[in-house]
């Protein structure tokens, strides 16, 4: 506020009777509202004296009247500013725990003063009671929780640790428990990056203390309902896992609840390449359980873990019915977030079959979700990337590019994991459905040389390749095969690295056909997409006709690549028509393994 306007905002009030100023500085710490109630708990002054009081000021034009009852405010925010800012330093403070300490006192249990209490204790500093200021800053921040105010939430919280002294009983173990519920409601409100940041502080100072049980709880927080998986790229907490299983063998069944969780957690956190598969069996035994205990906690964190550890593993046919399981016989059991969830793994499965017409009728319900229920800026991003895919795979690019615009921005500004893989997914995956990709094998190729995030290699190597045969350029694709080819690591960026190697080795017959046919035959009458976000490659049936027609089985390769023809006509996406046209056309001048 300039001074100018403080200084006459202050003169009017050095006018005032001395019990008046007085007043008005207790009430400038109070609050902009002037409550009579709490005013006269503070000061002592009986309620007719009070008001007396209060009358120079009115007259002054420095208070005004509520429009109903006894209550009153000061006239103009700045009034109450220039009160508040004129007071000194200790007597502001001790001015806040004489609020704070009336609040208690005239407050019922059941009125909603947690955030007033913290405001003041958390004021007062030093001054107050530190231990009062934490604990009604989480009170407020619970309350926020249950409202859905995720970043109110995360503010008090951080209120909280700001009060948290050394000199306080437990500190260590109370600045824990903060950063947790910090961290999950972080990450409920998709502040990702932070959310992790708040777990692994918790983590490192709970094994500082030798905390085991406040490391664990830290520990299972990482293992929350999520569409995404809790990590970067290749990263794995090979720590944080030895002190789960440690705990998973110490509890036995003795705590079904908390053994949910960390198998769950477990799950989430062995996520990539072939820990995967370990992680695959955490998650079945964590929904057996949960599907026992049946509280919709457990069950949540349990499902979510599920349905992330089945696709990375390649086990779609068990995700779709897990994804049935809980939307027709246990949907009333799942939380908002998991239904959200769940409702966006059922969207995803509805594109890879080629179902849009119930895509369409099912995505307003998810959207709801995230939406007016959850208010949740990250599912809202994910499920416009879902969205994006959808239109992606019938050919409207435009219209899937704009969706993906809107998707990913928000997402990047959440900080969401796996940023550098899901930004070339996404960019690969337009150029070939748009018949770009070709434009763009120099570049690919370029990265490979050059590669600024680890997962770059297997992403970029068939991405280059692929561009290099559709340009027909096939002793170039030939010479990146043989220089970049290997079995991609198991993550939901898998299928992407297959179904390009697939179409590269139906041009030039490297990498080996019959291995990548073997990794592409279960998923036989489904369109190739990535995760939930691209369409890498039309129907699979037509990748498997290339790869058997390569292979010499001529006869088998026109049944597949019929198949996979009436799935790409039925969705409309007329860059795949054409190809798959084109390769009965050509298997039929041919009837034998092409030759180059």
């Amino acid at each position: 506020m300039p001074s100018g306007i403080r200084d006459v905002l202050l003169r009017r009030v050095g006018r005032l009777p001395d019990d008046t100023r007085s007043l008005l500085m207790v009430a400038a710490v109070a609050g902009r509202e002037l409550d009579p109630d709490l005013l006269e708990h503070v000061t002592g002054i009986d309620a007719e004296h009070l008001l007396l009081n209060l009358e120079p000021a009115i007259a002054a034009g420095l208070v005004t009247s509520a429009d109903e009852g006894w209550g009153f405010r000061f006239r103009h925010p700045l009034i109450h500013e220039s009160l508040y800012a004129s007071t000194g330093h200790i007597d502001r403070a001790r001015l806040h725990v004489r609020v704070a300490a009336a609040l208690e006192d005239i407050s019922s249990a059941s009125t909603a003063v947690d955030v007033q209490l913290a405001y003041h204790y958390l004021s007062a500093g030093p001054v107050g009671d530190p231990a009062k200021a934490v604990k009604y800053a989480r009170e407020a921040a619970a309350r926020a929780v249950r409202q859905g105010a995720w970043q109110d939430a995360a503010r008090h919280l951080e209120q909280a640790l700001t009060a948290i002294s050394p000199a306080l009983p437990d500190a260590g173990a109370i600045r824990c428990d903060v950063l947790v519920e910090l961290g999950q409601a972080r990450r409920s409100g998709g502040m990702i990056r932070e959310a992790h940041a708040a777990f692994e502080e918790s983590i490192s100072l709970a094994d500082r203390l030798g905390d085991e049980d406040r490391t664990l709880a830290a520990g299972v927080a990482f293992g929350a309902p999520q569409l995404w998986g809790p990590r970067e790229w290749g990263e794995t907490d090979t720590r944080l896992i030895a002190l789960l299983e440690r705990q998973l063998g110490r509890i036995g069944d003795s705590d079904p609840a908390r053994r949910v969780r960390i198998l769950a957690t477990l799950a989430t956190e062995l996520y990539f390449d072939e820990a995967a598969f370990r992680g695959w069996g955490y998650a079945n035994e964590a929904l057996e359980v949960a599907r026992r205990l049946d509280q919709p906690d457990e069950l949540g964190i349990a499902v979510s873990a599920y349905l992330w550890s089945a696709e990375v593993t390649d086990n779609l046919p068990q995700l779709r019915a897990v994804i049935d399981e809980m939307l027709t016989r246990r949907q009333e059991h799942l939380t908002p977030q998991v239904q959200a969830i769940v409702l966006a793994r059922r969207l995803t499965e509805r594109i890879r079959s080629g179902e849009l017409t119930r895509f369409d009728a099912e995505f307003a319900q998810a959207w709801w979700l995230a939406t007016d229920v959850l208010h949740s800026p990250e599912l809202q991003g994910q499920l416009r990337l879902v969205e994006a895919c959808r239109y992606l795979v019938c050919g409207d690019v435009e219209r899937g590019a704009g969706l993906i615009e809107s998707g990913y921005q928000p997402l990047l500004n959440l900080g969401f994991t796996w940023q550098e893989p899901g930004q070339f997914i996404l960019g690969s995956c337009l150029m070939l459905v748009s018949g770009t990709l070709a434009d763009h094998a120099e570049q690919m190729a370029a990265r490979l040389a050059r590669p600024d995030h680890p997962s770059i290699s297997h992403l970029a190597a068939p991405g280059a390749a692929l561009g290099y045969a559709l340009r027909g350029d096939i002793e170039r694709a030939r010479q990146i095969a043989a220089c970049w080819f290997a079995p991609p690591p198991r993550s939901w960026t898998w299928f992407q690295a297959i179904a390009y190697w697939a179409q590269v080795a139906t041009a030039v017959g490297v990498p080996d056909p019959a291995w990548l046919y073997d990794q592409l035959a279960p998923h036989t009458s489904e369109l190739a997409i990535v995760g939930h976000v691209g369409d890498c490659g039309g129907a699979v049936d037509s990748l498997l006709a290339g790869l058997a027609w390569r292979l010499g089985r001529p006869n088998e390769a026109t049944e597949r690549a019929q198949t996979g023809l009436a799935l790409e006509t039925r969705v409309g996406s007329q860059i795949w028509i054409n190809r798959t046209k084109d390769l009965i056309s050509r298997i039929g001048t041919t009837q034998s393994s092409p030759s180059f």
